[in-house]
C-alpha cells in the first residue's frame, strides 16, 4: 500500500478522538505524519510532536513485604515510587491531549494516573488489593483516568482521555508504574 493511502486511513483512524487544536502535523502532500519510530509522542500542535521520555524512579518503598509473605498475597502489598522533580519536563496546556504510542505497551494496557507532587517531587501508590485486569499495578481508582485508545494500521496507536485532566502532573503507563511517561497540564501557559 502507498505511505500516502496508509498515512490518509490513519488519519480516518485517529479522527474520532481529535478535536480542532489537537490537528496532526502536515506533510508537504497535506496528509497527517505520525512518528516513525518507538516512543510515546504527544501532539503538541498541527506541525509538531514532542517525544516524551520514560519516567525515571527516584525512591521506592515496599511495606507489608513480611505479612503479604506469610499470608500468601492474601494482605496488600504496599509500594510507593517517588519521581524526581516538582514538574515532568513536558508541560501540556490542553484537558485533553492525544498522544501516539508506538512499540510500547499496548493500548489495551494504556491509562494515565495523577502523581501526587510534592515540594521536589512527584510520587504514586500502588497496592496488590487493587490489582485487576485493567489496573495491573494496582493504582488507586481515584488516580486513574481511562483512555480511549485507537489502533493504526502500522502497529501504533493514539491514547486520549475519557475526560478533561485538571491542571497537575501525570503518567502515562502500560500495566506498571516502571513504564510510565511523565508529563503535566498546565492551567496558563508560562
Amino acid at each position: 500500500m502507498q505511505p500516502a493511502i496508509v498515512s490518509l486511513l490513519l488519519n480516518l483512524l485517529l479522527a474520532p478522538v481529535t478535536t480542532a487544536s489537537q490537528q496532526q502535523s502536515k506533510t508537504s502532500a497535506g496528509v497527517a505524519a505520525l512518528p516513525q519510530a518507538d516512543g510515546v509522542y504527544y501532539r503538541q500542535s498541527a506541525a509538531k510532536w514532542i517525544q516524551l521520555t520514560q519516567a525515571r524512579v527516584a525512591d521506592s518503598k515496599i511495606r507489608g513485604m513480611e505479612t503479604y509473605l506469610q499470608t500468601d498475597g492474601l494482605t496488600g502489598l504496599n509500594m510507593n515510587f517517588v519521581y524526581p522533580g516538582a514538574h515532568a519536563a513536558i508541560q501540556i496546556f490542553e484537558k485533553r491531549p492525544t498522544f501516539f504510542v508506538r512499540g510500547i505497551g499496548t493500548g489495551a494496557e494504556a491509562l494515565i494516573v495523577q502523581l501526587t507532587c510534592k515540594k521536589d517531587s512527584r510520587a504514586v501508590s500502588t497496592t496488590s488489593l487493587n490489582a485487576a485486569r485493567e489496573n495491573n499495578a494496582g493504582f488507586d481508582k481515584k488516580d486513574i483516568y481511562r483512555v480511549v485508545v485507537v489502533l493504526s494500521l502500522d502497529g501504533g496507536f493514539s491514547a486520549t482521555p475519557e475526560e478533561n485532566l485538571k491542571p497537575g502532573e501525570y503518567l502515562l503507563t502500560f500495566g506498571s508504574e516502571n513504564t510510565g511517561y511523565d508529563f503535566g497540564i498546565s492551567s496558563a501557559k508560562r
